[in-house]
């Protein structure tokens, strides 16, 4: 479910001290002179929405208004659809992080769907593959829980596998051949999920870009794995007959 901000408040949150914000229902447009903080607004969004910053290296320490009367932070926003609204504040000291929706205090809360667009990511996102792969990575994340939890097992599986390439404990290619199968199972999978997704984006991409800029973009994706179209042991014949180069290289290739 798509829920849309239409009120931020932000109290002492960089340089944003006592901010009560309205947003319209359509795209939203902040202009102003560099350094008056428009960059924070969207991260104070990000922030109540994902519980962390798009900023990397960043603690309480960091985003604490310098000018602040009291060492804590406020950001509350109204989130909501055609359906329902609710509020998620939160208090932010140094120690911890308090949260509420609508005013009751909760020990866990789930995070929502954000996306920061940062126009200098453009280059790395056409340059960089393994920019591009995280990229999708995290954003299909928010939107597909099969697709979270595949990604999460591949990510432990590589880690384990690789972990064995580079310290070669004792038995160590037993053990690498004793877990294959189930990540290749795990590979086959998030591949096929994957390629799913990027069908079902294309359209909506297109409409979207249309909407904007009044312009017809015909825009298609695709997935080139070196994995495509294999089952379960074809991925293990890839793996054994690069198993030399990997122990040698003490990673997956």
């Amino acid at each position: 479910m798509t829920f849309r901000i239409s009120k931020l408040f932000c109290e002492q949150f960089r340089n944003l001290d006592h901010q009560a914000i309205e947003f319209h229902p359509g795209i939203n447009c902040i202009t102003g002179d560099n350094g008056n903080g428009k960059t924070n607004i969207l991260e104070a969004i990000y922030f109540l929405s994902q519980k962390k910053s798009f900023r990397k290296n960043t603690g309480f320490p960091q985003i604490l208004s310098a000018d602040g009367e009291k060492p804590e932070i406020l950001l509350s926003a109204l989130y909501e659809n055609d359906e329902s609204k609710f509020t998620i504040s939160g208090k932010m000291r140094s120690e911890k992080i308090d949260w509420a929706i609508d005013g009751r205090p909760v020990k866990r809360r789930d995070s929502y769907p954000a996306i920061f667009v940062n126009p200098m990511d453009s280059f790395s996102f056409h340059q960089v593959p393994g920019f591009r792969r995280s990229w999708f990575d995290d954003h299909f994340s928010m939107l597909d829980p099969t697709y979270k939890s595949l990604l999460n097992q591949f990510q432990k599986s590589l880690r384990f596998r690789n972990a064995l390439l580079s310290k070669k404990p004792n038995q160590y290619l037993a053990q690498i051949k004793a877990s294959d199968e189930q990540f290749a199972k795990i590979n086959i999978e998030l591949l096929e999920r994957k390629k799913i997704l990027i069908s079902e984006i294309v359209l909506p991409i297109n409409e979207t870009f249309k909407s904007i800029f009044s312009m017809d973009h015909e825009l298609d994706l695709k997935v080139e794995s070196a994995l495509s179209g294999m089952n379960t042991n074809a991925v293990l014949k890839l793996w054994s007959d690069r198993q030399e180069n990997d122990v040698l290289r003490g990673h997956t290739t």
